[in-house]
């Protein structure tokens, strides 16, 4: 899967904001580190049952958790960032997925809005038939 990241300002840094998120999560501290939350998120539903009178343990907290987390980051795609003044692509290879879904939605939605507001015709001076208070 490729994400496209629209980039107003230095597509550079994001580059290599991407670069490192890549090589954190491809390394297997993350990994340890997500298996010590883990373990923190069992502990803690298993305190929050015993003050709730220990009547159930709500596993399916921490194996939503677990989900989504392993949803998001684990699988891996391609996110191209394009810089919009120059023109250039720079694709960044191993990026979590979740980040390249939540990136891109945002870069896509401003970019869109953008494109839109730029072919809305602009009055000069004042408007015939528009006001500040015809607005609302």
């Amino acid at each position: 899967m490729d994400f496209t990241l629209y980039s107003i300002g230095d597509a550079a840094f994001l580059e290599q904001v991407l670069i490192s998120i890549a090589m954190i999560t491809g390394s297997g501290d993350f990994e340890t580190m997500i298996s010590i939350g883990l373990l923190l998120g069992v502990i803690i539903v298993t305190v929050q049952s015993v003050f709730n009178g220990a009547k159930a343990i709500n596993w399916q907290q921490v194996f939503l958790g677990w989900l989504v987390y392993g949803m998001f980051f684990f699988p891996t795609a391609t996110v191209n960032i394009e810089d919009i003044q120059r023109g250039e692509v720079r694709p960044v290879d191993n990026v979590p997925i979740g980040i390249g879904i939540a990136g891109g939605i945002i870069s896509n939605i401003g970019y869109g809005l953008t494109e839109l507001m730029e072919q809305a015709p602009l009055c000069q001076g004042s408007c015939p038939g528009l006001s500040f208070f015809s607005i609302f």
